[in-house]
């Protein structure tokens, strides 16, 4: 115990400072004060939500969860509490750790049922209650949009009044005005018909009118490198990741279009750009600061999905047919530089709690990619296992265009190209749909260390129609 509250609690500050996460009195800032509240007052909830906290420290469901669930997740009396509502929270975000996004989401909507029995959707009287309601209001919107799912509750059966940004300050407030765009985004995406580019150009809207709003350049990366204050430079790197994940995440079904039709350019170089912008702000996360990367969880997913979209962007990936555009030579370099070093990042984490299982899977394809792009050897098709989401079939084709860059000392020699100088265009193809996902129970008493739950590639593509 005394060896996770000096070296792997760091988490528990960083998730109060940028995710508002605050399980417990707002005077038990670390882990420690935590546990030795909790075991001084014995409460089953509180204790639920220690073990919780160690099973997110140290990697190891195995040890700390069986307990949680079986006392705590199905006991109404126990997980409609407060501090059982923030059980909850803490333990969907524990399973989206160990590669089990279903089971978080499982988890979220039953704290929302909790949340609902409780009349806190509409009624709060505490600011505890205000906090415990955003909390659950917006994890389960993001963990849906993470897996591709509906989520539970829409806006009007709910007050979810945003205070102004006066009163809460940019970040609160930012954040729970993503967390209201997020259901615009997932309605786009979930459409029966599937998503509409005038609908995904009004989420983008509104998305830059909350921009406008904050103050001047509060999500300008140069600005936010130029922050002193340590702890507002993450939380504001972590709304700018927030902001261009939304941005990406609407766009993303039309780059897979744009290659057919012309009027879907502008989304295919949207979103490129956007996953670019994601790309630099978590690097800069990475460079400030490596423990409050790999303490992000799932923040290396999201990094990793945008630094896929910045590489099919080098291969021309969605470009029209007949397009001469080429990526200026700089841009090249620029890409592929940071490809490298989200590379470089991931490997590191694939070594680190809490995020090791995540950044091993997201290393490992990676890897695979990013040799597919550049006509590696290897099968052709390709099979890569993407964290989360499933299988994808890669196949390569000869491309005339320059993928490379020409300093290619840059480039870690595993993914420098052979020497046929042969150039990699991919193509993708998805293994499965979201509904045919198996349906396996909630509560299982293992927690495998390679197993990992099988979805599409993003939930942004698991969508009818494309």
């Amino acid at each position: 115990m005394s060896d996770i509250f000096k070296k792997r609690s760091s988490w528990w500050a960083l998730y109060r400072e940028t995710l508002g996460l605050v399980w417990t009195d707002p005077d038990r800032d670390t882990l420690k004060s935590f546990a030795l509240q909790a075991l001084k007052d014995g409460h089953p909830t509180q204790i639920g939500l220690l073990l919780v906290s160690f099973a997110i420290s140290t990697g190891d469901a195995q040890k700390y969860l069986p307990p949680v669930e079986r006392h705590i997740l199905h006991s109404n009396d126990w997980a409609g509490s407060e501090y059982g509502m923030s059980c909850l929270v803490a333990l969907g975000l524990c399973y989206m750790s160990s590669l089990q996004p279903r089971r978080a989401w499982m988890v979220y909507r039953r704290a929302i049922s909790l949340l609902q029995l409780n009349g806190l959707h509409i009624r709060r009287k505490t600011e505890k209650q205000e906090l415990l309601f955003w909390q659950l209001f917006h994890a389960d919107r993001w963990v849906s949009l993470m897996i591709g799912l509906p989520y539970m509750v829409p806006d009007h059966f709910c007050d979810a009044t945003v205070a102004p940004l006066s009163q809460l300050g940019p970040s609160i407030w930012s954040y729970r005005k993503l967390g209201l765009v997020t259901a615009r985004v997932i309605d786009c995406l979930q459409a029966v018909k599937g998503p509409m580019l005038s609908v995904a150009l009004q989420i983008e809207d509104e998305l830059e009118e909350i921009q406008a709003q904050l103050p001047a350049q509060y999500l300008d990366l140069a600005d936010i490198k130029a922050c002193a204050d340590s702890d507002d430079k993450l939380t504001r790197l972590y709304r700018v990741i927030h902001y261009y994940q939304l941005k990406i995440y609407i766009h993303l079904p039309f780059l897979l279009r744009s290659a057919h039709e012309a009027k879907y350019e502008y989304s295919r170089k949207s979103c490129i750009d956007d996953s670019r912008k994601l790309v630099e702000a978590y690097l800069e996360i990475f460079d400030a600061s490596p423990s409050a990367a790999f303490d992000g969880l799932v923040l290396n997913f999201v990094a990793f999905t945008a630094t896929v979209v910045v590489l099919l962007g080098l291969t021309g990936y969605g470009r029209s047919e007949g397009s001469q555009y080429v990526l200026p030579q700089a841009q090249v370099e620029h890409d592929w530089q940071i490809i490298y070093r989200v590379e470089t990042a991931l490997e590191e984490g694939a070594h680190t709690e809490p995020a090791q299982l995540l950044c091993k899977k997201c290393f490992t394809a990676l890897d695979s990619l990013m040799l597919s792009a550049l006509g590696q050897g290897g099968k052709n098709p390709r099979q890569v296992i993407i964290p989360y989401f499933g299988t994808l079939s890669l196949t390569r084709t000869n491309l005339s265009s320059t993928l490379t860059p020409s300093n290619g000392h840059n480039v870690h020699p595993a993914v420098r190209p052979d020497n046929t100088g042969a150039r990699a265009k991919i193509h993708i193809e998805r293994t499965a749909a979201t509904s045919q996902i198996p349906q396996a129970p909630l509560l299982r008493n293992t927690y495998p260390a390679d197993h990992a739950e099988s979805y599409t590639l993003l939930g942004a593509l698991a969508i009818p129609g494309v």
